[in-house]
């Protein structure tokens, strides 16, 4: 970063140049470390997998979805377009557990209420993720100089709260505004001040 702006370098050499940098890599930012060296990241205790399938069941109509807990479980699922499901099942698990194979998952859910079983059967293998959850407590500010962050980035939370997607979509808002109203830096620290606020609000919504 210099008076010309940012230069970046990929991990396969290529190299790239622009006025900003926006760090939107996820809840392991190779951006945000750069900038604020590593920050602790908190396991919440569970373990999510997640799948897409091709499955129709009048349970699942257009614009309905469900979860349903069970002991150390919860398994939700929602329609998505073109005929498909998306599903997630969180079991309480040490972090680093090993993956969970399609019998297994279905085992997990063995008797549970239709149509749960039969969502995981019609799912292939291959459309199978896992993925232990974490999060990580709001940095005070975003960015320094011509280098900002946003979504998980900045703020990583757990899947629990289905705000993952919404807050990164509130950031790009919010920092698309910022840009057509000002110059590239004025419009970074008008960025950095809703990160304020939004910490803020956490830090008070946490401390209830």
């Amino acid at each position: 970063m210099d008076e010309k702006g940012i230069a970046v370098q990929f991990a396969d050499g290529r190299e790239a140049q622009g006025d900003l940098l926006i760090g939107a890599d996820g809840i392991h930012s190779v951006v945000r470390t750069q900038l604020f060296g590593q920050q602790a990241l908190r396991y919440a205790g569970y373990t999510t997998i997640r799948g897409v399938a091709s499955f129709d069941h009048p349970f699942l109509r257009p614009g309905r979805l469900f979860e349903t807990w069970g002991r150390g479980r919860q398994f939700g699922a929602v329609r998505l377009t073109q005929g498909r499901i998306y599903w997630f099942l969180r079991l309480i698990a040490p972090a680093g557990g090993a993956w969970r194979e399609k019998a297994e998952v279905q085992a997990l859910c063995h008797n549970w209420h239709e149509p749960i079983e039969a969502i995981i059967a019609a799912t292939e293998e291959t459309a199978l993720g896992q993925r232990d959850v974490y999060d990580g407590k709001p940095l005070p500010q975003w960015g320094q100089g011509a280098i900002t962050l946003v979504g998980d980035a900045a703020h990583p939370m757990t899947t629990s709260l289905a705000q993952g997607a919404c807050q990164a979509i509130e950031d790009a808002g919010v920092l698309g505004s910022c840009l057509q109203a000002d110059q590239v830096l004025p419009a970074l620290r008008t960025m950095n001040k809703h990160a304020l606020d939004k910490s803020s609000a956490w830090s008070s919504w946490q401390g209830r």
